[in-house]
C-alpha cells in the first residue's frame, strides 16, 4: 500500500468517527489500517498450492 491510500484509509477513518458511524465493519477496516495494521481483508498469498490432498 502506497502512502497516497493510507493517507486515504486515515481520513475515512476520521471522517467515519466526526461522523459517529463506528459501529461498522467498513470502520473497523478502516480503523485497522489507519493504526498502521495489514489490511484484514487481503487475502494471504498461497506459497504452496500442491500440498492440497484430493
Amino acid at each position: 500500500m502506497d502512502q497516497e491510500e493510507l493517507n486515504n484509509w486515515r481520513k475515512l477513518a476520521a471522517e467515519l468517527e466526526n461522523s459517529g458511524a463506528t459501529d461498522s465493519k467498513f470502520y473497523e477496516r478502516a480503523k485497522t489500517i489507519a493504526l498502521g495494521f495489514p489490511d484484514p481483508l487481503k487475502l494471504e498469498s498461497v506459497s504452496d498450492s500442491s500440498s492440497a490432498t484430493a
